[in-house]
């Protein structure tokens, strides 16, 4: 990494980022636990435009939304984790616990999978 950025968007907190690479296309996982917010995801690819990051050029953003249903979360975490996602974003705690309870692709630990299930 040559050179990083700090992204702060509605609800990225402060992360470090670099700066795009135009030889490879990142791919994004967006996971919020409410319904979708146009204005605030519009500031999200503001920012990432900002940082040279073009959605179409060299990054794809998959989005995903629980419309306030928790028990939507985990699956929809899973589906992104199984698209191996080069960066998952999420908006919150709950959002963010049900990603971490996901095995990276490639990790085959039925114990940690069966303790997560529960």
């Amino acid at each position: 990494m040559k050179e990083a950025d700090t992204f702060s968007g509605p609800c990225s907190g402060r992360v470090p980022i670099a700066r795009a690479q135009q030889t490879k296309v990142t791919r994004i996982g967006f996971l919020r636990y409410a319904s979708p917010h146009e204005k605030q995801f519009a500031a999200f690819r503001e920012g990432l435009r900002a940082l040279g990051y073009v959605e179409g050029q060299n990054i794809v953003i998959e989005q995903r939304y629980a419309a306030g249903a928790l028990e939507r979360l985990a699956p929809l975490a899973d589906e992104l984790v199984r698209l191996n996602m080069d960066v998952i974003v999420v908006d919150g705690s709950a959002t963010a616990k049900a990603v971490k309870a996901e095995p990276s692709p490639g990790y085959h630990d039925p114990d940690l999978r069966s303790a997560n299930s529960g």
